[in-house]
C-alpha cells in the first residue's frame, strides 16, 4: 500500500473516531473526568493542606500557652494586684509584656481582670489607662471599656480552667487564663488578645497559603481562607451553621449575593476547631483551554495510532519461515502423488523465487 493511501486512510479513520469522541466528551466525558479525577485531585490537595494547617494551629496554641504560663509566673506580673509599685516594677512589667510581641506571633495586648469582673487590674492598652505616674497606674473600670461585654461573657471557674475564644468581629484569638497572684491565690482572669495575622503569617511562610490570601475567624471556633471581606460577610452565617453542627460536612456548596457558586472544604479536630478554605466551583471544572488541549492530544494520539497500525510490517525472518514451510508442504504433496514424475525444474524455480 502506498504511503499516500495510508495517510488518507489514517486521516479518514482518525476523523471518524475523533468525531465520536468529541460527541462523547461534550455529552458526558468531560463531566466524568471532572468528577472522577480532576475535582478529586484538587479536593485531596486542599484537604491535605487544611489538615496540616489544623495541626499547625494546635501547635500554635500549645506554644502560646507555654509562653503565657512563663509570663504569668513572672514576679512583675504576679504582683499587679498591689496598689503601689516601684518604678523598677512598672518598667520591668512593661518590658516583659513588650517581649510577647516576639515570643507570641500576633500578640496584641493583655488584660487582667478581678474575679468579680469589675476591676481592671492590668492592661497594656493605652485606652484602658486612666492615669499613670512613676509608682501608680489607674485603670478604667471594666464597665467603662469598649468591649466589657466580652470580658464578662468569658470567665473561668478554677485554677485549671483555661480556654481559647474565637472573636469573629475582632478577628482575634482570646486566651482566657486563670490569674494566680504572688500569694498563690486565684485573684483574677488574664485575657491575652492575639491577632489572627500572626498565625496567617506562619501559614504563609510554610507555603500553606499565598502571601496575599485573606483569613477570617468565625465564632464557631474556626478559621476560613481565600475570600474577600464582602464574600466572608455573605457566607459566614452559613459556615457557622455548618461548623456548629454535630458532624460538619467536609465539602458543601455555597452561593453569594451574585449567585456564584463556591465550595467550602473543611477539616475539623476536637479541642482545636475547624479550618476551611473556599474556592469557586469553577475551579473544579476543566477550563476551555484544558478541554481544547485534551481534544488536540486525543486527535494526535488517534492519528498516529492508526498510521502505525497501517504501517506494521512482518519481520523478514517470519516471512521466510512461512515460505519455506509452504514450499515443504507443496513439495511433499507433489512427491507423494507422483513420485516418478517430479518436475525438478519447477521446484528449482520455486526455491529461486
Amino acid at each position: 500500500m502506498k504511503s499516500r493511501t495510508k495517510i488518507i486512510i489514517s486521516l479518514s479513520l482518525s476523523f471518524l473516531i475523533y468525531t465520536f469522541f468529541i460527541f462523547f466528551s461534550f455529552s458526558s466525558g468531560f463531566s466524568i473526568i471532572e468528577n472522577k479525577f480532576y475535582s478529586k485531585k484538587i479536593g485531596t490537595e486542599i484537604s491535605l493542606i487544611l489538615s496540616k494547617s489544623l495541626n499547625l494551629l494546635e501547635e500554635f496554641n500549645t506554644n502560646n500557652f507555654k509562653e503565657i504560663d512563663i509570663i504569668l509566673n513572672n514576679e512583675y506580673i504576679s504582683n499587679v494586684t498591689e496598689s503601689i509599685f516601684t518604678p523598677e516594677e512598672i518598667l520591668g512589667r512593661d518590658k516583659i509584656v513588650k517581649q510577647l510581641k516576639t515570643s507570641i506571633k500576633g500578640f496584641d495586648y493583655l488584660r487582667i481582670i478581678s474575679l468579680d469582673g469589675k476591676k481592671l487590674q492590668y492592661s497594656n492598652l493605652s485606652t484602658d489607662i486612666r492615669s499613670k505616674d512613676s509608682t501608680k497606674i489607674s485603670y478604667f473600670n471594666v464597665n467603662q471599656i469598649s468591649d466589657n461585654e466580652t470580658l464578662n461573657l468569658y470567665t473561668i471557674k478554677n485554677k485549671d480552667d483555661k480556654k481559647i475564644i474565637f472573636l469573629e468581629d475582632a478577628n482575634q484569638f482570646l486566651y482566657v487564663i486563670p490569674f494566680i497572684d504572688k500569694y498563690d491565690r486565684l485573684s483574677g482572669v488574664a485575657y491575652f488578645y492575639i491577632s489572627l495575622s500572626g498565625f496567617r503569617n506562619i501559614m504563609s511562610s510554610l507555603g500553606y497559603i499565598s502571601s496575599t490570601e485573606e483569613a477570617y475567624i468565625l465564632s464557631s471556633n474556626g478559621i476560613i481562607f481565600n475570600l474577600s471581606r464582602t464574600q466572608f460577610n455573605t457566607v459566614k452565617n452559613d459556615v457557622n451553621k455548618y461548623w456548629n453542627s454535630s458532624d460538619p460536612i467536609n465539602q458543601i456548596y455555597l452561593s453569594d449575593s451574585s449567585e456564584d457558586r463556591y465550595i467550602l472544604f473543611t477539616e475539623h479536630k476536637d479541642g482545636v476547631g475547624s479550618i476551611g478554605r473556599i474556592i469557586p466551583a469553577k475551579e473544579l471544572e476543566l477550563s476551555k483551554l484544558m478541554k481544547f488541549l485534551l481534544l488536540i492530544t486525543l486527535f494526535i494520539v488517534i492519528l498516529f495510532t492508526n498510521f502505525i497500525l497501517l504501517n506494521i510490517k512482518q519481520d523478514k525472518s517470519v516471512i521466510l519461515q512461512n515460505r519455506i514451510k509452504k514450499f515443504q508442504i507443496k513439495f511433499l504433496q507433489d512427491y507423494v502423488e507422483s513420485k516418478s514424475e517430479i518436475d525438478w525444474n519447477h521446484w528449482q524455480d520455486e526455491i529461486s523465487s
